[in-house]
């Protein structure tokens, strides 16, 4: 130990002064962040709560399902469900930076739930087996190494018919224990984490009314903040147990029965997942099947119900903010003073694990806090509704803020059923996005519909469509409440009225479903007139949407909403006070129990007392209080133990208040344990350790089967729990974790005796052999080579001189004019100015400009020069010379505000297809100075009419290039554009058409000086006998068909010969 001690400090030493000549500062700043796991996306977001639109995703494995972070902070552990594996995500710069392999430790497990050991910082993680997801195993993983360390296989769930659902993690007397809890049955699994050993478990019941119950499919187990309590939720249920008792009951039979159990039925519905708050005084319950119940830290009452979205489950909270995992690709956002929802984030698919976690995030530069998101509202119609199969009903999303419509709101529609026409879109001006639902088949069919909003938060909504069987009767439902608005405990009546096109309709069976407080049905089908009516009433205050559905043969199934707002109710509070005494209470004895009943500081007179106990016998079971507020009962055990006293109290005008109290009853006399503790050897080796024989006896004969207990200082006992054997002997092993002294302490507890407790130092120390000596020379050795090589590479580089030259600027105008100053001086390894003993000639030259050449006194850090700029552009390279040393160094000269100068010569060439014309390009800065390239440059062309290459090279040093461009068939101005880089020109040249004619036999074109047509072969028509062109005027030969100049068809007259001698 000492020696991985001494080498981590050595070593830390080493990277810190090497960190110290290479680092810079970095700042930063802390900043807390939502991470979520999305199941169907295989990712980790990133949400900040006041930047909600800038999320960030970081893509894992397959299914993520849970995470937790490490003890430092900077990692998270994501489970991914499908690949059987587990990414450690770096939580600040959202990369995944491990992934361990389960498979590599036992295959086709996959992972589904992880919690965290901070004080040790390991994580322990549940996993079910491919196709039998009630066989299950736990990985333990070393959070300071990545690795799995260890699995834990039990009978208990892993072969049984439990199916573990949930574990939790805690400390008890110095001792960490894993506790797991099933589905399929009330049996809760403890293990000793430093021992890995199981010490048994205890069946769990829990009291309600006239019997005990078994506690069972649970589907999650947390403990309290100071770790007293472990709380347990099962169906519509959440039990508190004691943890002492549950450890000292574990594997000895006896089964354990709380009265602490509150039922969220009539306020919520079943319990998805619970969180005990920091301060151990509330539970937050996430409820089916859209709200946060409240409850108090004894479970006595539900101070409140939150609605939030659809399907809550896994929690987090941030001082006043509570984060709430939704099953529509939200995080409910709860304002824990208020009570109230504030929000919603939009993050991927099924987000599962939620944690908040304080990172270090580098930043730039410090900006403000943003303004918190301003929140929308999401109204859905379904219109009609019901439906016939086959048929549409228009489903119309309106989202506002406030009274404000909001347009380009993207809107998303999810059915569990049928088809959604248009399953996403945006909102019109109006705020409206409009869709259509059809359905080939009948049936209720639930819609989800999301709502992203730029800079507004995401919010969504949901409605119900029935789908009626093609031809079945329609039925008309009205549904009104009397009140619509009321206090929590008052009654609201409800009215239904069933009617086919204005006709009551009796007997049509009528069924209510509330998201929240209860509902009576008076009648369970209509009357004559057609009427069903209902009572609904509500402890919990918030807004409750009450669904009516309608069925009767031949008809099909109608529904209707309403809604029904509760307010909390004006009551007094009791607060109430319950003692035992004296305690414990010894069997035979009695023990006076004192209920104190107050409002304030008044007590109440005639408050009803109702009191239970797990054991023993009350008298009375109740009565009423009297003037001084006082109700006083008797106790009396019939056996030694451990038990809960519960009284309720009841009074006109009051809210019902229930507190609890542990009662312990102990023998009357109870007999001694006398415990021999040894250590051998003495002193410790910590390398070996050594053996503690403890012997337990009642001062006679040995003692079996006591309860022993081992703690130390430091190091580790292994077992640390256990029973003696039938000699009453118990051994186990002390392992020191470095030389020093310790105190090893032990303590038994056997039935029918008194506990008893022993202790003793130990001093341990290490003991060195030839091989730590090895090690520590050559480790030295090492370290000093290290050290002088250092420190070598240090002088060589502080020591060495080399020569530098700086411009000012590397950027200038290539006018001729500028100039830059430009630094000479020398340098050592690191950077920074060293001077010369002597003066030293530095000679200067430039690829292009002037610079003159310097002297760089002794004793001073630099001497400046100037370089004055040509008339060529481009990179020009200066270079310093001296009689040691040469450097170098460039500058840009660029064309400020330049153009290209392009000109055609001649600016008119013949559409013939082969003439040409020639192209130069000249470049011009700002001034209008010609300036030339430094090196060979491409210049771009493109024309609109005619032929030229694309790119030319302007040569180095010249003040032009030249190109060719040729006409084409088409006649017209064509413009030439050139380019080089960001300068521009542009000329003109025209393509002029070609003068023509036309063959007066058969019409074809023709050159001016063809002898014959080159279509006919035939020559003009000659005579002396003339017309006229019938389109141009054009006079023509008597003979010709054609007009040679416009090339119109001619009328041509044909002499007939004399005939029959006739003149």
């Amino acid at each position: 130990m000492v020696r991985k001690a001494l080498v981590a400090c050595i070593l830390s030493i080493i990277i810190a002064v090497f960190l110290l000549l290479a680092c810079t500062p970095v700042q930063a700043e802390l900043v807390k962040k939502v991470f979520v796991t999305c199941e169907n996306n295989g990712e980790v977001w990133t949400v900040d709560p006041y930047m909600v639109n800038q999320s960030t995703k970081t893509i894992v494995g397959s299914q993520p399902k849970d995470l937790a972070v490490d003890s430092s902070g900077k990692y998270a552990y994501v489970l991914n469900y499908g690949d059987n594996d587990i990414s450690v995500v770096d939580l600040a710069g959202g990369t995944v930076v491990r992934t361990i392999d389960l498979e590599e430790t036992i295959p086709d497990y996959h992972p589904f739930r992880i919690v965290a050991d901070p004080q040790r910082n390991y994580a322990y993680v549940a996993a079910n087996l491919t196709g039998n997801p009630d066989d299950c195993v736990i990985f333990v993983i070393n959070m300071n190494t990545g690795l799995v360390s260890k699995t834990i296989e039990s009978e208990k769930y892993n072969q049984g018919s439990g199916g573990v659902r949930a574990i939790a993690v805690t400390y008890f007397g110095g001792t960490p224990y894993l506790f797991i809890t099933h589905y399929y049955d009330n049996e809760l699994v403890i293990y000793n984490l430093n021992t890995y050993s199981e010490i048994g478990s205890v069946n769990i019941f829990h009291h309600n009314g006239g019997g005990d119950y078994e506690v069972f499919n649970t589907t999650d187990v947390a403990f309290s903040a100071n770790g007293q309590f472990v709380y347990v939720a099962h169906k519509n249920n959440v039990s508190m147990f004691n943890t002492d008792l549950l450890i000292g009951l574990a594997g000895s039979g006896i089964i354990y029965v709380t009265g602490h159990t509150i039922s969220t039925s009539g306020v919520a519905g079943e319990v998805n997942r619970l969180l005990p708050d920091n301060t151990s005084t509330g539970v937050y319950l996430s409820c089916a099947p859209n709200s946060i119940a409240i409850a108090d830290a004894t479970l006595s009452r539900i101070s409140v119900t939150i609605p939030v979205s659809y399907g809550p489950k896994e929690m987090a909270f941030d001082n006043n903010t509570l984060y709430v995992c939704d099953s529509d690709s939200s995080i409910s956002v709860v304002d824990l003073s208020r009570q109230v929802e504030i929000g919603r984030i939009k993050v991927g698919s099924m987000p599962s694990g939620i944690v908040v976690q304080t990172v270090d995030v580098p930043v730039p530069v410090p900006s403000p806090s943003p303004t918190p998101l301003p929140v929308t509202t999401v109204n859905v119609t379904v219109d009609p509704n019901p439906i016939i199969a086959g048929s549409d009903a228009q489903v119309k999303v309106t989202v506002m803020n406030g009274t404000t419509p909001l347009k380009n709101s993207f809107v998303r529609v999810i059915s569990t059923g049928g088809t959604v026409r248009s399953s996403s879109g945006t909102t019109t001006s109006d705020g409206v996005f409009l869709t259509n639902f059809t359905s080939s088949s009948s049936g209720r069919f639930d819609l989800t519909i999301s709502a992203n909003t730029s800079g507004y938060l995401d919010q969504s909504s949901s409605a119900v469509i029935v789908v009626n069987p093609a031809g079945a009767k329609m039925l008309s439902l009205n549904v009104t409440a009397e009140p619509k608005e009321l206090t929590s405990g008052s009654e609201a009546s409800i009215a239904v009225k069933v009617t086919d096109n204005g006709a009551p309709v009796s007997d049509a069976t009528v069924s209510f479903i509330s998201t929240g407080g209860k509902v009576t049905r008076l009648l369970p089908t209509t009357a004559s007139d057609g009427t069903c009516y209902a009572k609904f009433t509500s402890n919990a205050s918030g807004s409750f949407v009450l669904t009516v559905t309608a069925n009767k043969s031949d008809y099909g199934t109608a529904t209707a909403n309403t809604i029904i707002t509760v307010a909390p109710a004006a009551v007094n509070v009791l607060t109430m006070n319950v003692t035992v005494s004296p305690q414990p209470v010894v069997i035979g004895n009695e023990s006076v129990i004192t209920v104190t009943v107050m409002n304030g500081t008044q007590p109440v007179n005639g408050a009803r007392v109702d009191l239970t106990s797990t054991f023993g016998a009350v008298t009375p079971l109740s009565g009423l209080t009297t003037s001084d507020g006082k109700f006083l009962a008797k106790f009396k055990p019939g056996s030694p133990g451990f038990g809960f006293l519960t009284a309720s109290v009841n009074a006109t005008g009051y809210e019902r208040a229930t507190s609890s109290t542990a009662i312990e009853a102990a023998s009357a006399a109870p007999k001694k344990l006398y415990i021999n503790m040894t250590i051998d050897p003495k002193p410790v080796d910590v390398n070996e350790g050594a053996t503690v024989a403890i012997s337990v006896t009642d001062g006679v004969k040995p003692l079996s089967d006591a309860r022993i207990n081992v703690t130390c200082t430091g190091g580790s006992i292994v077992p640390a729990y256990g029973k003696t054997d039938s000699d009453g002997k118990y051994n186990a092993k002390f392992i020191p974790d470095d030389a020093g002294t310790y105190t090893i302490a032990v303590v038994a507890t056997a039935t029918g005796f008194e506990q008893a407790s022993s202790n003793a130092m130990v001093d341990a120390t290490e003991s060195l052999v030839l091989s730590d000596f090895v090690f520590w020379i050559a480790l030295i050795i090492v370290i000093l080579a290290i050290l002088i090589i250092a420190i070598v590479w240090f002088l060589r580089k502080w020591l060495r001189k080399s020569l530098s030259i700086v411009p000012k600027k590397t950027r200038i105008p290539a006018d001729g004019v500028t100039k830059v100053p430009v630094r000479v001086q020398y340098v050592n390894g690191f950077g920074m100015p060293s001077r010369m003993r002597s003066d030293v000639e530095v000679e200067l030259e430039a690829t292009s400009g002037t610079i003159k050449s310097v002297t760089l006194p002794s004793r001073r850090d630099y001497i400046d020069t100037d370089l004055t700029a040509s008339k060529e552009f481009g990179t020009v390279t200066i270079t310093a010379k001296s009689a040691r040393d040469v450097a170098s160094a460039e500058v840009l000269y660029v064309v400020d505000n330049g153009s290209l100068e392009v000109t055609v010569a001649p600016d008119s060439i013949p559409a013939d297809g082969k003439s040409s014309a020639s192209i130069t390009v000249k470049v011009k800065d700002g001034k209008g100075n010609y300036v030339k390239p430094l090196e060979d440059t491409v210049i771009e062309f493109n024309t609109s009419l005619g032929d030229a290459v694309s790119s030319v090279y302007m040569p180095a040093g010249d003040q032009s290039a030249n190109a060719t461009i040729f006409s084409g068939d088409m006649t017209g101005i064509s413009v030439v554009t050139a380019s080089m880089g960001n300068l521009r020109g542009e000329a003109k040249i025209e393509f002029r058409g070609l003068p023509k004619r036309f063959c007066m036999n058969c019409g074809s074109p023709m050159t001016l000086d063809a002898q014959s047509c080159p279509a006919c072969g035939k020559n003009p028509p000659s005579g002396v006998d003339t017309k006229q062109c019938m389109t141009c005027g054009t006079v023509i030969p008597e003979q010709a068909q054609f007009c040679h100049k416009c090339g119109a068809m001619q009328n041509v007259r044909v002499k007939v010969p004399p005939v029959g001698g006739l003149n």
